[in-house]
Parts: C-alpha cells; structure tokens; sequence
C-alpha cells in the first residue's frame, strides 16, 4: 500500500512540474499573440515580442512607409528632403522611421 502511494506521487510531482511549465508557455504565447493581434502589427518591426524595455520605438522600414502612404520610395525620399519625415536611424544603408512619424505624415499627406 506504501508503495502504491509513493508512486502516486512521483507521478503527482511529475504533473504538478508538466503543469508549471505549461504555464509559463501559455504566458509566453499571451504575449507573443498579443503583440502580433495588435491592430499595428507588421513583420517589418524592429523589436522582438518578448522586449518589455519600452524606450525603444517601433521601428518601419522603406517598404512600410511606401505600402503604409501609397506612395513609391522616390516619394518617400521627396518627403526626407523637404524634411517632413525624418529618419531615425540607419542600419547597414538602410532607413528606419520611428513609426509615430509615419502615422503623422500619413495623417498630414492622406487625411485620415
């Protein structure tokens, strides 16, 4: 009967160690799924799911700024010369706008 009991609970403990970690999966997946159902999620995103520093901003390439205006990149350059966009950083020759930036100028360029 002791015996029956102690494999009672190995297989308990077993369980309760399976439970946990399924757990912290499931709270893993939250974040993860929260982040890519947001109503501003794009693949193009800088910046990792998991990343809980927010004082890095969401950064869009060309190709964004492009599908997100309707403009082609000769514009998107246009708008950089005349100083209504700014660019942010730039990552082996490749522009990075902050994306509140290009939420304003599509606000300013298409009015919505």
């Amino acid at each position: 009967m002791n015996t029956i009991l102690n494999i009672i609970l190995c297989y308990l403990r077993d369980i309760h160690t399976l439970l946990t970690e399924l757990l912290a999966l499931s709270r893993s997946f939250k974040q993860f799924t929260e982040f890519f159902l947001s109503d501003t999620t794009d693949f193009r995103i800088l910046r990792s799911p998991w990343d809980q520093s927010n004082h890095k901003p969401v950064l869009r390439d060309n190709a964004h700024v492009c599908d997100r205006l309707g403009v082609s990149l000769r514009t998107v350059r246009r708008f950089i010369a005349r100083g209504e966009l700014k660019i942010y950083e730039t990552v082996h020759k490749r522009n990075y706008y902050r994306d509140e930036d290009v939420e304003a100028l599509r606000q300013r360029y298409r009015g919505y």
